[in-house]
């Protein structure tokens, strides 16, 4: 038997600093592999190519098919019971979480027509309330888009 943080000395030189942090579950459910936190890094543009299970798609879909004003009241439920002002895993990263939601000033834009291949009956359409029917539409070929940029124009970005 040896202590996580003897053994990362010993075996790698490495000085494990968050003791209290929890570890990471690395590997498959049948030969579960722990890891500290502080040894570990994501390798830039890695992504979760799994497929879901019915479990967690159930769970994705109840979080994000949600009324506005249901979302807003569950945000601001979970900001207030979880006390984030309180966390000290939050003060010691120097995280701050508000319990008011941000506001912003913005615009409603009205929705673009869509176009559609000659071919089919309804060649065009107009959005109503986000959303539209497919039905009678036939879908233009698709091109690459080759270059493109992003232009921000807020005053206090400086990049």
């Amino acid at each position: 038997m040896k202590y996580v943080v003897d053994y990362f000395r010993d075996a790698y030189g490495f000085s494990i600093q968050h003791v209290h942090w929890p570890c990471l579950q690395l590997g498959k459910s049948h030969r579960r592999n722990y890891m500290p936190m502080e040894v570990c890094k994501i390798v830039e543009g890695q992504r979760y190519s799994r497929k879901l299970n019915e479990r967690q798609i159930t769970a994705l879909l109840k979080v994000t098919c949600q009324r506005p004003h249901d979302r807003e009241q569950g945000i601001l439920k979970t900001v207030n019971q979880n006390a984030y002002d309180q966390d000290p895993y939050a003060k010691e990263f120097g995280i701050n979480i508000s319990t008011e939601l941000a506001s912003i000033e913005a615009r409603i834009l009205p929705p673009p027509w869509l176009k559609y291949h000659e071919a089919g009956r309804e060649r065009d359409c107009l959005p109503q309330v986000g959303q539209w029917n497919m039905m009678n539409k036939k879908m233009v070929n698709g091109g690459t888009v080759a270059n493109w940029i992003c232009i921000n124009f807020a005053r206090n970005v400086q990049d």
